[in-house]
């Protein structure tokens, strides 16, 4: 299981940078931010986790779009990705306006977006048929697509309904004692893919990365499990949306609490709770001491351009 794994974070070290310096976006952060960051090592590397192919060949797709009638491929590669976890379908949809996305709205050039949008998912999901059929396994992962949802994890919405249901629980006011979970589970779900959906019309037809991207987490973050590799999904995308500072900071908190959850959860699993608590020391200490520095690096600069202006002024 970890070979294949390591084939995927591969794919996204070699490849990922190559796409943020064809995209015109700052590769080096690119490379720090994604293949550096602490979950893939953790979770990709660490835990040999499948998401780690799939993510490495939805890259490996997404570098074919960028050359132009690759794209085709890209079809192929995102179908094989699917096979191994299907969330990877998403990429088909972004795949033909990497390099020629919707800017006009002339009759023609949205009938031939269209099309190819309509093609590159007709590929991939027949590639995904294909392999379904010829592996001899079929589609008898469909019966297990509920799985996630058995395992208790910090999905926002599986926690909402669990804090609303104990309270039902305590009144007795629910006879299935889980209702609320599902109900919770549910207007997730139905958030999740309103949200693709708008990102897909109003996003991806000039920012197809950055539609990707987002919706990735808005899966990951809506859905009814909530694990750090799934998050890594669209966190792996980010650097190449262009995200503000804001944003940046925003993920770095995100990660280190997804971190600091998976210390705690293994500590408690072996019956070392206080280990895992300290991990949060550490953690917290480095992510605080970064964005101090961060700061004071900020403040520096934007102290030097207002000297440089007054003594523009004073010329």
């Amino acid at each position: 299981m970890r070979i294949p794994a390591l084939v995927g974070v591969v794919l996204i070290v070699v490849l990922l940078p190559r796409i943020a310096h064809r995209m015109g976006v700052d590769a080096q952060l690119t490379s720090w931010f994604a293949t550096l960051n602490p979950l893939l090592v953790i979770d990709f590397v660490g835990g040999a986790h499948n998401d780690a192919l799939m993510m490495g060949l939805v890259v490996l797709a997404l570098w074919l779009g960028l050359k132009g009638r690759l794209w085709m491929v890209g079809a192929v590669v995102v179908g094989v990705s699917a096979a191994i976890k299907q969330p990877a379908f998403l990429a088909a949809y972004a795949l033909p306006l990497l390099s020629d996305p919707l800017t006009t709205w002339k009759g023609s050039h949205i009938a031939r977006t269209v099309g190819k949008i309509a093609l590159s998912c007709a590929i991939a999901i027949g590639t995904f048929a294909a392999l379904s059929l010829a592996c001899g396994l079929g589609f008898g992962w469909l019966n297990a697509v509920n799985v996630p949802g058995l395992v208790v994890t910090v999905s926002p919405t599986t926690v909402i309904g669990q804090g609303i249901q104990l309270v039902l629980n305590y009144f007795q006011l629910d006879s299935s004692e889980h209702a609320a979970i599902r109900l919770a589970r549910t207007i997730g779900l139905v958030i999740a893919v309103s949200g693709v959906l708008a990102l897909a019309i109003v996003e991806a037809r000039k920012r197809p990365m950055s539609f990707l991207s987002w919706s990735y987490l808005l899966v990951a973050f809506a859905g009814p499990a909530l694990h750090s590799w799934y998050v890594l999904w669209g966190t792996l995308l980010l650097p190449l949306t262009k995200p503000s500072e804001r944003i940046q900071r925003i993920a770095l908190w995100t990660t280190m609490v997804l971190l600091s959850y998976a210390a705690i959860n293994l500590a408690w699993r072996n019956g070392a709770l206080a280990l895992g608590i300290a991990a949060l020391v550490p953690l917290g200490w480095q992510l605080i001491h970064h964005e101090r520095r961060r700061r004071r690096e900020l403040d520096a600069v934007d102290s030097d351009a207002g000297e440089v202006g007054a003594g523009d002024r004073d010329r």
